[in-house]
């Protein structure tokens, strides 16, 4: 099978895009395909960016590594966890600082799937074992038993812990729960209305009836959907023969996995991604590779495969996520997350008047949202 993956025409130097062989106009120039695709994509969440993590503290270039004990850090709109990741990875083994961080998001599964990921990295206790659960619930399509495992049996009880609180004292719809979670050093708190705890529980379980297969086959619909084949194309273009097959292997199983990694033991989908047995949530234009930085992830050691893009990344986001883990179980560390889609109505529930740090996603209306935040918090002192 490697083999013969090897030998693939994409690979080949002599590959070209379909529209040049043949001979005809690619898609992307005809103007009611463009709107089609762009229909698409509107309606699709954005579980992923095409922003490359960012470390938003960056200590050692601005405050250094004595003056400033505590951080307080703002996320919002927040996104997934990666700027948060990469932030904690890049801290200096040395530093000791307290570090608040406050994640507000007005997509409800982005907020469900950041509480999922803290829970896991907070509550299984054999790191090696969290840190490859975290990447495949983070970015593969599909996942192992031992991964659903964690789920049903690790995060899902904290759930619905809540969820049996607010059933036996039910209280005026849209009324938030508080949830404190402490492991050690770290803090997660969670402030959510409590209809969408009940939301929450069913992102840890896979929708009746959805089979591995059926999954694939959703997912494809997408991944592999002729009518993005010429933008697909177009990118296709400007990369080595190698990374094509990187990325169309990754295109048709969604499994962040080195090329030559065994693939049989993931047959569960992702319920953090199929939230019904009828669609796949995103679009095809972002992909794991365009979340991190790209020079770190090239550079990141992947034996004599140099041009498995994905698994240098995986190999990647083992390292990162073990500086993560290390970090929030050595040092006081706390998380708040809230899921609100009003801005105002977010600063009036803020923790703190006060950010040392405030990182934004850019999208219409974000920058009158920090401009809000930022006269609030000096109106305040």
């Amino acid at each position: 099978m490697h083999r013969m993956d090897c030998q693939s025409f994409i690979r080949s130097q002599s590959w070209q895009p379909d529209w040049f062989l043949q001979r005809r106009a690619p898609d992307f120039l005809h103007s009611q395909a463009v709107e089609d695709i762009l229909l698409i994509k509107r309606a699709s969440n954005f579980l992923w960016s095409n922003v490359p993590a960012l470390d938003v503290i960056n200590i050692t270039q601005n405050e250094g590594l004595t003056d400033q004990e505590h951080f307080n850090l703002l996320f919002a709109p927040s996104g997934d966890l990666r700027n948060v990741v990469k932030t904690f990875a890049d801290l200096p083994a040395t530093s000791t600082n307290q570090i608040e961080v406050t994640l507000n998001d007005g997509m409800f599964v982005i907020v469900a799937r950041n509480v999922i990921i803290l829970l896991i990295a907070l509550l299984v206790e054999d790191v090696e074992e969290a840190i490859e659960c975290i990447i495949h619930v983070w970015y593969s399509a599909l996942i192992r038993k031992s991964d659903m495992k964690i789920l049903q049996k690790v995060v899902l009880p904290e759930i619905q812990e809540v969820c049996n609180i607010i059933e036996a004292e039910p209280n005026p719809e849209g009324s938030l729960h508080f949830r404190h979670l402490q492991v050690g050093k770290a803090h997660l708190m969670i402030d959510l209305p409590e209809e969408l705890w009940f939301a929450l529980r069913d992102f840890v379980q896979i929708p009746k009836g959805l089979t591995a297969k059926r999954a694939n086959a959703i997912r494809q619909s997408v991944t592999l959907s002729r009518d993005n084949q010429d933008l697909n194309d177009r990118t296709r273009l400007y990369q080595s023969g190698g990374h094509r097959l990187a990325h169309a292997r990754f295109r048709e199983d969604g499994l962040l996995l080195p090329f030559g990694a065994r693939r049989d033991e993931f047959n569960q989908p992702n319920p953090t991604f199929f939230q019904n047995a009828d669609s796949w949530p995103m679009s095809d234009n972002f992909g794991p590779l365009t979340e991190w930085p790209q020079k770190d992830v090239h550079e990141t050691y992947s034996g004599p495969a140099t041009a498995d893009l994905y698994g240098k990344l995986y190999n990647y986001l083992r390292v990162m996520l073990r500086k993560f883990l290390r970090r929030i179980t050595d040092h006081e560390t706390c998380f708040r997350l809230f899921h609100m889609k009003k801005f105002d109505h977010f600063v009036k529930h803020m923790p703190t008047d006060w950010f040392d740090r405030i990182e934004i996603r850019l999208s219409r209306g974000t920058s009158s949202a920090v401009l809000y935040v930022w006269e609030y918090t000096n109106a305040q002192h």
